[in-house]
């Protein structure tokens, strides 16, 4: 990928390159070659103000996929699978002394341990996603005394149909929500699939969404005309 980038001209100041590189690599983890409209969908996000984007569009069509290898054959994951899988129902407390100050960070694998956990620390930050707190801590350079993460829990994260109810888990990403509203809420696709770039979506979480209650959050106007109801639960 850095070779194409190099021939075809894609970089100039080189400010954005490595976010190019990056994401044109990943994208060759799940297809073959690269063509436009898969870029101008997976590249979004990565802004450039030098080369219009062509030649980086240029550089995409004409990398050497024979030379490319992939993180599976670099770094065979069936073992590292293996050992995940034995540990997934632990829970992972992780405390660390920063700057004078003490840090914890609380990962539960159900949801039964998340409410534990915030009833023993109800000051604690929540993450899923942490695609906000991430811009916080690079604009503040502050960092939560504690997190307590949901990325393990399944129970936020499931998807049903009740009738003519959509019951969504506060930990659905925007991936699988755009998919799931493709046929049953069309309008609202619109507004999914163009919401933040795909690696914001992956991750991003329609709970980090509302919870936030940042004026400019995309979800909560269909939500409201929607007359959405919100399920809380706790110790």
């Amino acid at each position: 990928v850095q070779q194409a980038m190099i021939e075809h001209h894609g970089s100039q100041c080189g400010y954005c390159t490595p976010g190019f590189v990056v994401a044109m690599t990943g994208l060759l983890e799940e297809r073959e070659q690269l063509d436009e409209p898969a870029m101008r969908c997976g590249l979004t996000g990565n802004l450039c103000r030098c080369t219009g984007y062509s030649p980086i569009f240029e550089s995409g069509r004409h990398i050497d996929v024979a030379q490319h290898e992939r993180v599976e054959q670099r770094f065979p994951s069936a073992a590292f699978i293996a050992e995940i899988n034995q540990r997934r129902e632990l829970p992972i407390d992780v405390r660390a002394e920063w700057d004078g100050e003490t840090h914890s960070v609380t990962s539960p694998p159900n949801l039964e341990g998340a409410l534990k956990a915030l009833d023993a620390n109800p000051k604690a930050t929540i993450v899923a996603g942490a695609t906000d707190i991430g811009v916080r801590i690079n604009k503040s350079l502050t960092v939560p005394a504690a997190i307590l993460d949901l990325n393990r829990v399944g129970e936020l994260a499931a998807i049903d149909r009740e009738n003519d109810t959509l019951v969504l888990g506060s930990r659905t990403s925007w991936t699988a929500i755009e998919e799931i509203c493709c046929d049953l809420a069309p309008e609202f696709h619109k507004i999914v699939k163009v919401f933040g770039a795909p690696q914001i979506r992956h991750v991003g979480t329609i709970g980090g969404n509302i919870a936030n209650a940042s004026p400019i959050a995309d979800s909560l106007p269909f939500l409201h005309v929607m007359e959405a109801v919100l399920e809380l639960v706790s110790t």
